[in-house]
């Protein structure tokens, strides 16, 4: 029988802030940045475990309005079949 949890740490390769919706290329008279939100985006990759060397990666993004701790250095996934 399978495992149906597993836990991995990954290495935060990046985590960036940005306006959501993006601003239009050609900024019109009428667009108001106060109108933006901001949204994180993070990127982190590593392998489950030194025993499953399996490469994994993990990209997720948290939408305007709900905050976050910004994740540097390691941040542990765990995934459980339910």
């Amino acid at each position: 029988m399978s495992e149906s949890k597993i836990t991995a740490e990954l290495r935060v390769k990046s985590c960036v802030v940005s306006r959501f919706p993006k601003p239009p290329k050609r900024v019109s008279p009428y667009w108001n940045e106060r109108d933006t939100e901001e949204v994180w985006e993070v990127k982190a990759d590593g392998v489950w475990t030194p025993e499953k060397p399996y490469p994994v990666s993990l990209h997720f993004t948290t939408y305007p309005g709900h905050p976050v701790i910004p994740p540097f250095g390691k941040i542990k996934i765990t995934i459980e079949a339910v």
